[in-house]
């Protein structure tokens, strides 16, 4: 095993598994974090070794399915074979001359398609303010070296410099802190800025009190640091939120999922 304190090659890179890693990055010591990602907390990554893994882990970025119109969301709303079923119910008592049902029916056809509208479109929205949150830029250390790169490249391993007023732009384990404070408002809702320290942290500690990590999409509000990456992208704990947010927009409401039951009951009726 290289020492840590030497510039990680090509060669070290290879023997790292592929499979994605389960450790407790908070509960492990930093010597520890730099041996396991094959780093060096001085020199950082080698950058031939930081492409391979930009390779392997694919780039820092928050993925989204892409930006739907507003009126093609709306529209999806009412594509459905069961709303068919409940438009047909709906003009059908119209032509019988029961007007209060054809009314009734209309009326919760629309705000079906409203609610879910409402639902899907706030998320998709959500998304975008959350990737507003995100660094655009990042100060690492590769072949010891201290550049800025895109915030994009950075790989699991990388070492970074994070001081007050930056974006953390990545999961990242603390190694050096100099009274470095952070707003993680974003993350776990709690409004005062969190004390940062390189101590481990118990393994089942809740994510706001995991003082030994950085988290992407927060700010720095005193302080500075340096820190090793350990995730990136999807596999941040925003990724995660992100993940959930987009996924609000696929599970149905209580109204559609009864509406459903509702229009399997008439479409049986219909056929008999």
């Amino acid at each position: 095993m290289a020492r840590a304190t030497g510039v990680i090659g090509i060669e070290k890179l290879r023997e790292k598994p592929d499979e994605e890693t389960t450790t407790a990055w908070h509960a492990t010591a930093a010597r520890d974090v730099a041996e396991e990602l094959a780093t060096s907390t001085h020199q950082g990554l080698d950058p031939d070794a930081a492409a391979l893994r930009l390779d392997r882990h694919g780039p820092n970025v928050i993925e989204t399915a892409g930006t739907t119109p507003w009126f093609r969301v709306l529209g999806r709303q009412f594509v459905d074979v069961l709303i068919a079923i409940l438009a047909v119910a709906a003009v059908v008592s119209l032509l019988l001359g029961e007007t209060v049902d054809a009314v009734t029916i209309a009326i919760i056809i629309v705000l079906n398609g409203l609610l879910g509208f409402v639902q899907e479109w706030r998320a998709e929205q959500a998304i975008d303010a959350l990737r507003n949150l995100l660094a655009h830029e990042a100060h690492v250390i590769r072949g010891g070296r201290r550049l800025v790169v895109s915030a994009e490249l950075l790989v699991p391993g990388d070492v970074i410099e994070i001081s007050v007023g930056d974006r953390i732009p990545a999961d990242a384990r603390i190694t050096t802190s100099i009274d470095l404070t952070a707003d993680e408002s974003s993350l776990t809702g709690e409004s005062e800025s969190v004390l940062k320290t390189t101590a481990p942290v118990a393994a089942d500690a809740p994510l706001a009190e995991r003082a030994s990590m950085a988290w992407m999409g927060t700010s720095v509000t005193n302080g500075r640091a340096s820190a090793i990456v350990v995730a990136t992208g999807m596999r941040t704990q925003f990724g995660k939120i992100a993940e959930l947010t987009q996924a609000v927009g696929r599970d149905p409401t209580p109204l559609q999922r009864q509406l459903a039951t509702l229009g399997k009951r008439l479409g049986i009726v219909a056929v008999a």
